[in-house]
């Protein structure tokens, strides 16, 4: 069988258990497949949706799990699958975390020169963006 992979498209792999899913991304992952483009990205996004805190022992400084992160609570949520492959895009989180430093740095320091300089950079990341 052949698969054909677009540049630039997201794609899923859904299948019943033990049908050879997670085999076949590490072997795309690991360039074992020939002719797969080696410019394509894979990311992987863990098969067991986590929880989401909303307030834990771990994130207030109690007795929380450490090991990783937080303590489930009946506060938590479930990320949805959607949520879990949105936040896997690094490159989309960096982003925002910086358009975040640069809205508040354009806040504290206004117009002027520094301003301009913060409204190009700020122009720079939704063209990243986009």
């Amino acid at each position: 069988r052949l698969l054909h992979f677009a540049y630039g498209r997201r794609y899923g792999l859904v299948g019943k258990n033990g049908v050879g899913k997670t085999t076949l991304l590490k072997a795309i992952a690991s360039m074992e497949i020939e002719g797969f483009p080696r410019h394509h990205r894979v990311l992987h996004v863990r098969q067991e949706v986590a929880h989401v805190p909303k307030a834990s022992p771990a994130t207030s400084g109690g007795d929380g799990n450490a090991e990783n992160g937080f303590a489930p609570t009946p506060e938590t949520d479930e990320m949805s699958v959607l949520q879990s492959v949105i936040e896997s895009d690094v490159e989309r989180t960096s982003l925002i975390t910086e358009e975040k430093e640069i809205l508040a740095r354009l806040e504290k320091e206004g117009g002027g020169d520094a301003g301009v300089i913060l409204s190009s950079m700020l122009s720079k990341q939704f063209y990243r963006a986009s």
